[in-house]
């Protein structure tokens, strides 16, 4: 429904035409009709649309000019009767996909995307540059973002000049004007604009291919064109009655309300007039952008659509796809001549020259370019930092011609594939296979994956080149590790997808040793926040950032707990779910893709951006893996083995459980009092099928030590911690030197003794902790039998717990169990 205001306004309007006084009025349609007659002669001139009618193209822009200075003041209310009034909304989810102030890959040296230069075509009231200029300033924390509003309409700049007094950006740099058509803006230089915008403005453009071709030149590589139109509604029962609204009540209310039927009955002309999507695909791919997958995104059924495109889609594809002949007839694609022309411009100032064309057998033009660096041997292309370094090489095709070819880390040639999607399969843009009958739904399925790879690549070259990213992926590894030794754990928090991608990522971490749980955030509004200890590092999973479950629960969460964030987002100053807690207590690992996944695969379903988080979650596990597990025989590969006795993976590693292997060492002081019978016992010749003690202990690096953080521990404190570490068998360390041992736990937890501190405990004089002293130490290599001999003739007070050693070096505990262990299972 439309709003109080704007009807307000359309009265004022139908007001202010009836007190004009002077000659009778006369529609806007009449005027344009007695100018044409008057130009009939021009009959070799040539023609164009406006809306059905044919008119000379040098006339059509002052006859559209008239139109927009007629609405100018009602242009919102205009906008509101052509899109059923939803118009605002479309424009809110066009600002936001668009994410103005976050990084791009045309900011070379920046990757916090801070000052984009933006121009907006058609955008005379200012109505999508406030907006942006709102989004950069408010969402990503960008104050240096800057538009320029471009109208070749002065009444409608001058609408724009108007409503810019009431915002901030009035009089400031970062809004300015400029009167100017679309189809030749020669002011604006090359290469110079971040992001170029047209909403509800091309339809109207005389020539839209000039207009596009425009937008090629001015934008940067890796700079982006969007674009929001009416277009074609799909479904034909949804069409059928739109027009009838179109046609039938559209110029009827602006004939009652404005005064002008013909104004308005000539915009919804030219909304029929306006090409499909489909064509309109053409028509930007013609100007010279590659597009990816299907390239636009229907709003509404396709009342409206908007079309995205990033300038640099041929990098990927243009450079150093292969070097010989026979592998280049494997690939077919055709790039068109406006992107390498624009390529081979903008290189120059990364120090590179064109190189030769290569003609290979499969491809129709020779439009293939290789570049080669004027000086030096190692240069990246591309986004400067998100590429590998490339170096010159000989061509086994031609040795004298010098190409660019990727080395791997085995010193190999390798194809120099940047992070970018291929051109939609579909389109043949880009084909698999010379059948042409192939299956639609198999040439999708190897578009998504190669769409899929292509998000991996970006993010590996991120991890590769990125200081800042490396930085904090160390410092989410460090952190983990020292909640887990300090008895803590790893909580793993998302929704929807990212939710199942936090229970796989705690699945995970389990099986290789790093203790983990789940949490969803509603729950834990309900009651599941005790799960967070003060011990505990968050871990939260969310690609925009801004997941509201997320930002509910956070203000609930300790100062002092550690946070470490998965998302899209480069820098944490602009990543809402880090705003909570101190600078030094969050920790973020962006996982970006390198495009919209609606651009790359024709529907906004988490594809890309599922896969980088699984990614970048699995190697975040395997990375605290190996810093965790540094003992011999006890790494990440047999941790991760003794957790899966079940299954093929259980088969495979047979016989391999936790009480087999050795462990890491507990730091001690060296002990001289092995009695000459544990040595003897050590000496004497044992039978490969003789049960050993080592297949009775709990590995150390598996007991978990009772956190101290609070300064007091209480029995409650000691008993959370068992239960957090299943895998410890209810063993927990208090020191190095103590330990409690299972059966004294449960015996406490028995007590009424919940809530009393240690030295409290202590003074009641119950049996709890065992220090090393009163530690029965044998070696690993003892028997069952032995071991039961030893302990009956041991005089120690607490002789219930035994130490399980190295035979080649006693100071070096293995593991623990308790003595009675020894007769399970025995007659």
């Amino acid at each position: 429904m439309l709003s109080r205001s704007v009807w307000r306004n359309l009265g004022y309007n139908a007001r202010r035409r009836a007190a004009i006084s002077g000659a009778p009025y006369r529609c806007f349609s009449c005027s344009q009709r007695a100018e044409l007659d008057s130009n009939k002669a021009n009959q070799d001139e040539r023609m164009t649309h406006f809306g059905f009618s044919n008119v000379p193209e040098s006339q059509k822009e002052s006859m559209v000019g008239a139109v927009f200075s007629s609405v100018a003041s009602s242009y919102d209310a205009m906008n509101d009767f052509m899109s059923l009034g939803i118009h605002r909304l479309w424009k809110d989810h066009f600002v936001r996909s668009l994410n103005p102030g976050s990084a791009l890959p045309s900011r070379n040296t920046d990757t916090t995307g801070k000052g984009w230069n933006i121009l907006d075509i058609a955008g005379g009231t200012g109505d999508i540059a406030f907006r942006m200029l709102d989004h950069a300033t408010n969402i990503n924390h960008d104050h240096d973002t800057r538009v320029t509003i471009a109208d070749i309409n002065p009444d409608m700049l001058a609408e724009g000049k108007k409503r810019s007094i009431q915002t901030p950006y009035y009089n400031t740099n970062r809004l300015s004007f400029m009167q100017g058509n679309a189809q030749a803006m020669p002011n604006i230089p090359d290469n110079s604009v971040d992001l170029y915008t047209v909403v509800f403005g091309i339809r109207n453009f005389t020539d839209k291919q000039a207009a596009l071709h425009e937008a090629f030149r001015v934008l940067k590589p890796g700079g982006v064109f969007a674009c929001m139109e009416f277009s074609k509604v799909e479904n034909s029962v949804f069409n059928a009655v739109y027009k009838q609204w179109s046609f039938s009540a559209i110029p009827m209310i602006g004939q009652l309300v404005a005064g002008d039927r013909d104004s308005y009955q000539y915009l919804v002309e030219s909304i029929e007039k306006f090409p499909s999507q489909e064509e309109f695909r053409g028509m930007i791919q013609k100007a010279g952008f590659m597009i990816p997958g299907r390239g636009f995104e229907n709003l509404t059924g396709g009342i409206a659509a908007i079309h995205k495109v990033t300038i640099n889609h041929f990098v990927q594809y243009g450079i150093c796809r292969s070097v010989s002949e026979d592998r280049f007839s494997s690939t077919s694609l055709t790039i068109p001549p406006p992107a390498i022309e624009k390529f081979l411009n903008s290189s120059a100032s990364l120090g590179f020259r064109p190189g030769p064309l290569f003609p290979g057998p499969s491809w129709e033009k020779p439009n293939l370019c290789f570049l080669i660096p004027k000086e030096n041997g190692v240069c990246a292309m591309g986004h400067l930092q998100q590429q590998s370094p490339i170096i010159p090489l000989s061509s086994p095709a031609d040795p004298s011609v010098p190409t660019m070819i990727k080395k791997d880390r085995l010193g190999r040639d390798e194809l120099s594939l940047l992070p970018l999607t291929p051109p939609d399969v579909i389109d043949s843009a880009l084909s698999t296979t010379k059948d042409s009958h192939a299956d639609a739904s198999v040439s999708t399925a190897i578009h998504v994956i190669s769409t899929e790879r292509a998000a991996l690549a970006h993010l590996e070259r991120l991890y590769e080149t990125n200081a800042l990213a490396q930085e904090s992926l160390a410092r989410a590894v460090s952190q983990i590790a020292r909640s887990v030794w300090s008895g803590g754990k790893l909580v793993c928090c998302g929704v929807g997808k990212s939710g199942k991608i936090a229970q796989k990522l705690e699945a995970t971490m389990n099986s290789l040793g790093i203790y983990s749980a789940f949490l969803h955030p509603t729950e834990a509004l309900h009651g599941d926040l005790g799960m967070i200890r003060p011990q505990d590092t968050l871990l939260l999973i969310s690609f925009s950032g801004r997941t509201p479950e997320l930002l509910l629960l956070l203000p609930h969460i300790p100062s002092t707990v550690p946070i470490i964030a998965i998302t899209s987002h480069l820098h944490p100053s602009t990543c809402p779910l880090l705003s909570f807690q101190p600078s030094d207590m969050g920790i973020l690992l962006p996982a970006p893709i390198h495009e919209d996944e609606e651009l790359s695969i024709g529907v906004s379903a988490p594809t890309s951006s599922t896969t980088v988080a699984l990614s970048l979650g699995d190697a975040l596990a395997i990375a605290t893996a190996r810093r965790l597990h540094t003992s011999p025989g006890r790494g990440p590969a047999e941790i991760f083995k003794s957790f899966h006795p079940g299954g093929a993976i259980g088969a495979a590693s047979n016989v391999l459980t936790p009480m087999s292997m050795s462990t890491a060492s507990l730091p001690s002081t060296t002990s001289d009092d092995l009695s000459s019978q544990q040595q003897s016992v050590a000496s004497l010749p044992q039978s490969e099928d003789t049960p050993r003690i080592i297949d009775k202990l709990v590995p150390i690096d598996q007991i978990p030590r009772v956190s101290t953080s609070t300064g007091t521990i209480r029995l409650l404190d000691i008993l959370l911690t068992a239960i957090q570490h299943p895998t410890a068998k209810s063993w927990v360390h208090l020191s190095p030197s103590e330990i409690i041992p299972p059966r004294h736990l449960r015996s406490l937890s028995q007590t009424n003794y919940v809530d009393m501190d240690m030295s409290a405990l202590a003074s009641l004089g119950l049996p709890f902790s065992v220090s090393r002293d009163d530690w029965l130490r044998l070696p690993s290599s003892t028997s069952l039998d032995d071991a039961r001999r030893l302990v009956s003739e041991s005089t120690a007070a607490a002789g219930s717990v035994i130490a399980v050693v190295q035979d080649e070096n006693p100071d070096a505990c293995l593991g623990f169990f308790e003595a009675e262990d020894l007769w399970d299972g025995c007659d």
